[in-house]
């Protein structure tokens, strides 16, 4: 529908590691994949969970570490990539984790 296949992999990388993240690094029993197109040359990838008190923080994992290296690799491999706090009814809600990748030159 979107003519995208050249992002698959990395959308794919992405997601897999937003989702490694969320289930490792929160208590929630449920997450949510986002997927949206904020402009015509833009595709953005989230993950939404519902707590907002434990953030993502970019880290620097040693050699001999066997996990930390996915913000790392999302940094790499995406255009740019952030967190955004959700809340309803001034009570924050959760937060979504996302990803943005340019569709320039996408077939």
């Amino acid at each position: 529908m979107w003519h995208l296949n050249d992002l698959a992999d990395r959308a794919e990388l992405i997601i897999t590691e937003l989702i490694a993240n969320a289930s490792r690094h929160t208590p929630c029993p449920q997450i949510r994949l986002v997927v949206g197109r904020p402009s015509a040359t833009r595709v953005r990838v989230g993950i939404v969970d519902e707590e907002p008190s434990r953030l993502p923080v970019l880290s620097h994992a040693g050699e001999e570490d066997e996990s930390g290296r996915g913000l790392l690799l999302i940094s790499a491999v995406a255009d740019r990539w952030g967190c955004d706090l959700q809340s309803s009814g001034g009570r924050l809600r959760g937060k979504e984790v996302w990803a943005e990748l340019g569709t320039e030159g996408a077939e």
